[in-house]
């Protein structure tokens, strides 16, 4: 009974709007025009329930039947949540090799580090929780004799790049691993 009170009350305030239009029309050849567009507009509300009703085709739709039929079954909800599952993982990965091939990439503009292994641990909700990179230093170093202030070199280039790699990917320097052979 609501589609029908809904559908006498939309062609009525139609009928309304197009009479208000063409009283504020003056009157000119554009007048004629307007009532032809309004006419289209009145016919397009009339014949819109009709429409909507033949949408469905003929007799396959029908209004009673139960709509419990149409939902998927648990099987189906099981195999939609590993295909999921699935897709997540390759994701994940993805997102893992992109990240590693960038701080590869990263490594190699900032420093003569080569042979870069880099190794990403994420978190659940895929944040960084720990990068590894392992590599060789290439770069040729007077050779001084001095054991203390070497240790103290090699130390200072692998903090160097971990702060590097920490501060570009806004991580803290304790999950920044890293290895120069």
């Amino acid at each position: 009974m609501n589609v029908l009170r809904d559908w006498v009350r939309n062609i009525v305030l139609v009928i309304l709007f197009a009479n208000f239009i063409e009283i504020l029309l003056p009157n000119s050849q554009m007048r004629k025009y307007v009532k032809v567009v309004m006419g289209f507009f009145i016919i397009l509300v009339i014949l819109n329930p009709l429409l909507s009703i033949l949408e469905f085709g003929s007799g396959d739709y029908n209004i009673f039947e139960s709509s419990i039929d149409d939902a998927p079954s648990f099987q189906r909800i099981l195999s939609k949540g590993e295909r999921m599952r699935e897709e997540d993982s390759q994701v994940r990965s993805d997102y893992k090799l992109a990240l590693s091939k960038q701080i590869r990439a990263i490594i190699r503009l900032n420093t003569d580090v080569e042979n870069i292994g880099v190794d990403i641990e994420l978190g659940s909700a895929n944040n960084i929780e720990q990068v590894v990179i392992r590599g060789e230093d290439k770069r040729v170093i007077p050779v001084e004799v001095n054991l203390e202030e070497e240790a103290n070199k090699e130390e200072s280039k692998d903090k160097d790049l971990k702060e590097l790699i920490a501060s570009l990917y806004g991580l803290s320097p304790n999950k920044v691993k890293v290895y120069l052979d």
